[in-house]
């Protein structure tokens, strides 16, 4: 029998800045996470920052994090053994901050797998050794900024064709195959039809398990062909200077037991709670755990439910459309640039050439950048395409969603998961 126990996001900024010092790495998790976590024969924890005193944040759209490198001690003191790296803010302080984290890890003795110096190196599976047991761990992250590429570092990108071929290529190698997914859209508890078919695609290259994190809202499970995907953790602990929506503050960190050819998959829950002024992260207690049972397990099965998952998906994009329609047209707005001929001329150097005015006319304003960015991003993201997408086609098929979804929808929306 072996047991694998993974955590979702991890990111500590504010307060391990001085951790050593202050022994504030053996306060952030209880007794009972640690016991927990330390039962286990492989650990993971998806580091969702990189670790590093670097101060150039690089240009990307959204929020740039980063935790100090003694953060690295407070997972260490937790247990785990493996950081995931692939996520879309390893690079948020460019090759110094990723290389400063796995300086850390390395000397921290935690494993790191899913991000590297080239997209070959990324892709490559993490081997290990338990007893007679051969395992390997493979991590990709869904494509925004800070992927890596043949010739840059970076996360290793989620896509149905390379992973499922990394999948492939690693399976002969290993008896047990573990896959880590960062992506899918944000604060939703049900996956899209997309992420959800990209999952499933992973079981069929011959993972033993898939685990995602990212979308900061626990998602539900379901079982593949015999093997389960759980399609979002939550946080595990993830201290923000901005108060956010109760789902910030509470995950699952799961256990998935493979004993004689049977793959079973269990959890604990975890939030985040301020004991004397110190962010800190505790399991759930008994009757909150019971609770957010029942949630979880209605969401696993509605992911039974094609159909249901469908229209919840849509009922979902329905209620983003705005925003997502202002963001286009705010952006489109910014990176339009008119013929200003009228402010060319109006310099009266009738001297330079007709071409020149031209070009200055037209030349890109430096302002354009940050929006040129985040048009990047919600055109190359799978998660916002699939939004899009799936607004334009609502738009083209005049589409409606039966009264039980909208309602269902806005429970969901209400749940334990959300609190929104």
């Amino acid at each position: 029998m072996l047991t694998l126990i993974s955590a979702g996001d991890f990111c500590a900024p504010l307060i391990t800045i001085n951790a050593a010092e202050l022994g504030l790495h053996e306060k952030l998790f209880d007794r009972d996470i640690i016991e927990f976590v330390s039962s286990a024969d492989v650990s993971t924890i998806n580091l969702e920052a990189p670790l590093t005193d670097h101060q150039t944040p690089s240009p990307k759209a959204g929020p740039t994090i980063k935790c100090p490198p003694a953060a690295i001690q407070a997972i260490k003191h937790a247990g785990f053994k493996t950081a995931v790296l692939a996520n879309n803010h390893i690079m948020d302080y460019g090759p110094t901050g990723l290389n400063d984290t796995l300086a850390a890890c390395s000397d921290a003795g935690i494993s790191i797998v899913g991000a590297a110096q080239n997209s070959i190196e990324a892709q490559k599976p993490l081997f290990l050794n338990i007893a007679a047991t051969r395992i390997a761990i493979l991590a990709f992250a869904e494509h925004e900024s800070g992927i890596a590429t043949t010739s840059a570092p970076g996360a290793a990108l989620f896509d149905p064709i390379t992973s499922p071929a990394a999948i492939r290529a690693a399976r002969p190698l290993a008896d047990i195959l573990i896959v880590n997914v960062h992506g899918g859209r944000e604060y939703f508890p049900i996956p899209s039809p997309r992420f959800r078919s990209w999952c499933k695609c992973l079981i069929d290259a011959g993972a033993d398990a898939v685990i995602g994190h990212h979308p900061h809202v626990c998602q539900g499970m379901q079982y593949w062909k015999g093997k389960p995907i759980i399609y979002s953790l939550g946080h595990l602990f993830f201290n923000w200077p901005v108060t956010r929506p109760t789902c910030w503050y509470e995950g699952i960190i799961s256990k998935i037991t493979f004993d004689s050819g049977q793959i079973t998959a269990d959890f604990i829950g975890c939030r985040q709670t301020l004991e004397n002024g110190t962010p800190t992260c505790t399991a759930m207690p008994p009757a909150r755990l019971d609770r957010y049972r029942t949630a979880f397990d209605d969401v696993s099965d509605i992911l039974k439910d094609d159909q249901a998952c469908d229209d919840l998906w849509k009922t979902f994009c329905l209620s983003k459309a705005q925003s997502y329609f202002a963001n286009l047209r705010l952006t489109a707005s910014a990176l339009n640039t008119p013929l200003n001929f009228k402010s060319a001329f109006k310099s009266r150097d009738l001297s330079a050439p007709i071409s020149q005015l031209i070009a200055d006319a037209l030349r890109p304003k430096k302002h354009n950048q940050p929006y040129k960015r985040r048009l990047l991003n919600l055109l190359s993201c799978p998660s916002h395409l699939d939004v899009l997408q799936t607004l334009l086609e609502i738009e083209l098929t005049s589409y409606r969603p039966p009264p039980h979804i909208a309602s269902l929808c806005q429970c969901l929306n209400q749940s334990l998961f959300t609190g929104l």
